[in-house]
């Protein structure tokens, strides 16, 4: 047979199959200088074929913005071709504008600029000791347990005798004080990306102010008694809400217009398939304003074992209603795994329940104040609020649930990445994202001095934690620690004194244990 003939034949097999058959028949066939000369055809093809390198920027850019954040700018060391297209504009600033929501203009921007952003995300997501924060730094400030709050590049806290806010601006560090009118003790402490918030203990006024600027500070009474009440403030609107007898009236108040309205939810009132808004029946208050579309949620954490709640679980009630008080709708969520017959847990006061923002773009963490064997602690719970889906959802991390009564509220998040805080070992660990979770302590930070013995079960109990999307912030020992993940944050040195707050310097991140931290004992 010719080999031309021999070629028809093959190209007449129908399948592969058949065809895959033929030529392991035919390699049966060849003698050792035939194998040779196959080869020698073979040996210059290769059977790899990069993608990424041959398809337009363009989609390089779409495929990529299924992909994690950080992937680009970690991916561009596999070749040439990959760095190449992975360095391009196209495809780094829909990946950054998809992590920072819109909120960093990117417009004009540069590839050095595009670059750094890109690594402080992956840093930021992806902890490790080759991608550090682009800064790192403490602060030494007594302050009041429970009582800090990060808003955006603001860090704001109440001092130990609760008589002073503070706001102190991590990029510029500049400081400012806030007071009330009779400069008493203070309650509570709120605060929006505009706005901070605060309550005294002797009445039911409420001081705003704004976060930027040294505009005096407005007032407005929301009740004339001492009684505690829940508040809120998003954007530049504040919100109370307090139960009253055989009501509940929630409050509204604009801080440029300094006009306010108001409406009240009777507890005869329907709602969640025959179920009544009846405070007896709960314990902890929660609110979350929506300005955009004029509507407020309430949230309600119902005891278990009560009539309202007959399970061994507590139940959180969300019921969302317009500006004006329209009823819109209502749901409800269990909490599971976070009472215990062996852990005395105790619920808040009644106003604790917070939403703390987990993203730009409506996610936020549900935490409350509880008490554990007569030690205040922030519990958050493994629950988040998506703003756009108008529910509850669980956010997927294995350390999301408690391991005992001292491991409450310790774990926070951003999108989904995962930071602890207090563990039984460490300060702070970076227990990474929902797709690549960590569970050994790859990464923590800082060492700090020893602090009073007697202080020694109340720290480890109260495991604060602060996160956005630039910064980490460790309140412990009277001093924060900060963690920035934005490279034009620059600081002006390696240390000095901030008038009114105290020291800072430059600290660089490494292993510390807990027992380093509490370390003595001589009692002092």
């Amino acid at each position: 047979m010719a080999s031309s003939d021999l070629a028809e034949a093959f190209t007449r097999l129908s399948t592969s199959g058949s065809r895959l058959n033929a030529l392991e028949a035919l390699i049966k066939e060849l003698t050792p200088y035939e194998w040779r000369f196959v080869q020698s055809l073979t040996n210059p093809r290769t059977f790899q074929c990069d993608i990424i390198g041959q398809l337009p920027v363009e989609l390089v850019s779409h495929i990529f913005s299924y992909l994690d954040t950080s992937t680009p700018w970690r991916l561009q060391l596999v070749s040439r071709s990959w760095s190449e297209k992975l360095r391009s504009l196209v495809v780094l600033k829909p990946s950054l504008d998809s992590w920072y929501d819109g909120r960093v203009n990117l417009q004009g921007a540069d590839l050095d600029f595009c670059w750094h952003k890109a690594r402080s995300i992956h840093a930021f997501r992806h902890a490790s000791q080759s991608a550090p924060p682009d800064s790192s730094f403490k602060i030494s400030a007594p302050f009041h347990l429970g009582e800090q709050i990060l808003a955006g590049d603001n860090l704001i806290w109440l001092d130990k005798n609760r008589r002073q806010v503070h706001v102190l601006n991590l990029r510029s560090l500049t400081h400012k004080v806030l007071v009330s009118m009779a400069r008493g003790m203070l309650r509570n402490l709120y605060a929006s990306d505009e706005l901070v918030v605060f309550t005294p203990h002797t009445n039911g006024t409420v001081y705003v102010g704004e976060l930027d600027g040294q505009s005096p500070l407005k007032q407005f009474r929301f009740i004339n008694s001492a009684l505690n009440f829940a508040v809120t403030c998003r954007h530049r609107t504040v919100a109370c809400a307090q139960h009253l007898q055989g009501r509940t009236r929630v409050y509204i108040w604009n801080y440029d217009t300094q006009q306010g309205r108001s409406f009240n939810v009777s507890n005869d009132t329907p709602m969640l398939s025959g179920d009544h808004l009846n405070p007896s029946m709960f314990s902890d208050l929660g609110l979350l304003l929506q300005p955009d579309t004029e509507t407020i949620v309430l949230c309600l954490l119902a005891q278990p074992n009560s009539e309202q709640n007959p399970g061994n679980s507590p139940q959180v009630l969300y019921y969302r209603f317009t500006f004006a008080g329209e009823y819109l709708h209502s749901a409800k969520q269990v909490l599971d795994g976070y009472y215990d017959d062996d852990i005395n847990i105790e619920f808040g006061d009644r106003t604790s329940l917070k939403f703390i923002p987990a993203s730009h773009d409506g996610l936020f963490m549900l935490q409350c104040n509880a008490w554990v064997s007569s030690y205040a602690i922030k519990t958050v719970h493994t629950l988040q609020f998506d703003e756009k889906l108008h529910a509850f959802t669980s956010p997927r991390h294995s350390r999301m649930y408690p391991i005992d009564q001292h491991d409450q509220g310790n774990i926070v998040w951003w999108k989904n990445v995962f930071i602890e805080a207090g563990t039984k070992e460490n300060i702070v660990v970076h227990r990474g994202t929902t797709s690549h979770p960590r569970h050994d302590p790859a990464v923590v930070y800082v060492h700090v001095e020893p602090v009073r013995r007697a202080d020694r079960e109340r720290q480890m109990n109260f495991k604060d934690l602060l996160i956005n999307d630039m910064y980490i912030v460790r309140p412990y020992c009277d001093a924060f620690y900060v963690y920035c993940y934005d490279h034009t944050v620059q600081l002006p040195g390696k240390e000095g004194t901030l008038d009114g707050v105290g020291p800072w310097e430059v600290i660089e991140p490494r292993s510390a244990s807990v027992s380093e931290c509490v370390g003595g004992t001589d009692g002092t």
